[in-house]
């Protein structure tokens, strides 16, 4: 780093200045250099040249453009010998230096993200630029690959917001195909927000993936096992055919177009649509060919590997006519019996087998990689799947159906806990007559309405009219309460005892978790 610095004093392009090395931009731009390629309007930002060590403050520059190649030692700092005193290098000499030492005065890519544009990548680039510049280079990068930032929740993802998360963490959430397919859902030189909406659209695209390569294998498998079944092309393997040829155009266009992954994922999704149509109408290399080709697009963008995706590794015990595909066809013929039969007899017996099926489906074959799904036509079909990712799919689906029975508990609870406030304030509440008493002296014995006033005087007229409103609204709010007691004498302690009820399942469910 000092010789890469000396070079550039030698050159005319930097100065000492108090024990500190300042890039010259002045005399830079004198040497027929341009300053700022990559963001000239930024030049002179106070907010982006303190980021880049450009102090406007310092008296120490010739000019506030200037930024720092070595800074002068400061105590608590790392400091190492120079010609200029003890200090340390600036912020964007490193770079240059290192890549200088292996790329020399070319470099055909340099990449970073999007925030590195200024001051540090144009820094870079005027610091190796003024380096060689007696070599005659005058532009050290040929390309620049500037990503989006990853945000979280609208914010930039950063160590000082503290909103970061590790590709270790991530891992723990998401297996490394689904974040490099949640990476290839997006164009790599846009802001990318890592939150709720973009994990879900990932999982519905990997799902739809997966799915499509296990349905042309179980297509396929049908076909294979019937070799009799017509082989020649109709109108609809030629409409596929015209759309698989469309879809690998609009591929190789979109990775043409600024390696736009994004919208080549949504041709490969305008494909799966396709052959999912197409699936009724089986015709064996058609799929064939799909599959083959959405697999190479999978693989070269990095969302899909022969040893992650079990539909596209080898697995020659699982071919058509082996054994073990040969006994994986009757267990699927044997449970959709099983179902049949026990739809025909719902009684404890069928119940009892369906159970143990179930428990073979989510367990055993889970562990050996294998997926039992029932169709709309009764018949079940087996597919290869990673035994982890179908484990976590089981633990989502329990962890979403404990939630939905907390959600019905929690409501029921509070359904029923309003409820008992409601009719324990009616309870609270006086007799009709004492809560009229301040008003009314006497009430008739036979409907109970106020019959004289607070002075003893019989009512009559308005005055009655207005006395009997006045009883039957206070009669009507205690009227639930008298007819639920009238219906059910131990209501009170019926109701209490249903909340105790729900409060335990509730707590044994959260505590099950």
């Amino acid at each position: 780093v000092v010789a890469y610095i000396q070079v550039i004093i030698d050159n005319g392009m930097a100065y000492e200045s108090g024990g500190s090395v300042y890039f010259d931009t002045a005399s830079f731009r004198a040497c027929g250099h341009t300053y700022a390629k990559l963001k000239p309007w930024a030049v002179g930002s106070t907010l982006l040249a303190a980021e880049g060590e450009a102090n406007f403050e310092t008296r120490e520059k010739r000019s506030h453009a200037d930024f720092a190649l070595w800074k002068a030692a400061k105590p608590g700092e790392p400091t190492w010998e120079s010609p200029w005193g003890l200090g340390r290098p600036g912020w964007h000499i490193e770079c240059s230096a290192m890549a200088s030492a292996v790329l020399g005065m070319r470099m055909d890519i340099h990449s970073g993200g999007e925030d590195l544009r200024f001051p540090h990548h144009d820094n870079e680039l005027a610091q190796a630029e003024a380096h060689y510049h007696h070599q005659g280079c005058k532009q050290w990068v040929n390309y620049f690959l500037h990503s989006g930032h990853l945000e979280i929740e609208g914010l930039k993802m950063s160590k000082s917001l503290k909103n970061f998360v590790t590709i270790r963490e991530a891992l723990q959430s998401f297996s490394a195909r689904q974040l490099r397919l949640m990476f290839a859902m997006q164009p790599w030189n846009k802001p990318m927000v890592y939150g709720e909406q973009a994990r879900g659209e990932m999982k519905a695209r990997e799902s739809q993936i997966k799915n499509f390569f296990q349905n042309i294998e179980v297509a396929m498998r049908s076909a294979e096992a019937h070799p009799g079944m017509a082989t020649r092309w109709q109108a609809p393997e030629l409409e596929l055919s015209r759309r698989l040829q469309a879809v690998q155009e609009a591929v190789h266009t979109a990775l043409c177009d600024n390696i736009n992954t994004a919208a080549a994922m949504d041709a490969l999704s305008d494909l799966i649509k396709a052959v999912n149509i197409y699936l009724a109408k089986l015709q064996v290399r058609s799929l064939a060919k799909a599959k083959g080709d959405a697999a190479a697009f999978l693989a070269a963008a990095a969302a899909a590997q022969a040893s992650s995706l079990p539909s596209l590794r080898a697995m020659p015990e699982a071919n058509p006519g082996s054994l073990a595909s040969t006994l994986l066809d009757t267990y699927a013929a044997f449970t959709s019996e099983v179902h049949d039969q026990s739809r025909a007899q719902p009684d404890g017996l069928s119940q009892m087998l369906l159970a143990s099926c179930d428990r073979l489906r989510d367990t055993t074959l889970v562990d050996l990689g294998v997926r039992l799904e029932d169709k709309p036509d009764g018949k079940a079909v087996w597919k290869l799947d990673d035994p982890a990712a179908m484990r976590a799919e089981l633990a989502e689906r329990a962890a979403q159906v404990a939630d939905a029975a907390r959600k019905k508990l929690e409501g029921a609870l509070e359904r029923k806990t309003k409820e008992l406030e409601k009719m324990q304030g009616l309870l609270a509440l006086p007799p009709v007559e004492v809560a009229l008493a301040d008003k009314y002296s006497k009430f008739d014995s036979g409907n109970g309405e106020p019959s004289h006033d607070k002075d003893g005087n019989e009512l009559d007229g308005k005055a009655k009219d207005k006395a009997r409103k006045e009883f039957e609204k206070a009669k009507k709010v205690r009227e639930p309460l008298v007819k639920k007691l009238a219906e059910e004498p131990t209501f009170f302690e019926n109701l209490q005892s249903e909340i105790l009820t729900l409060q335990a399942q509730l707590q044994q469910l959260t505590s099950s978790k």
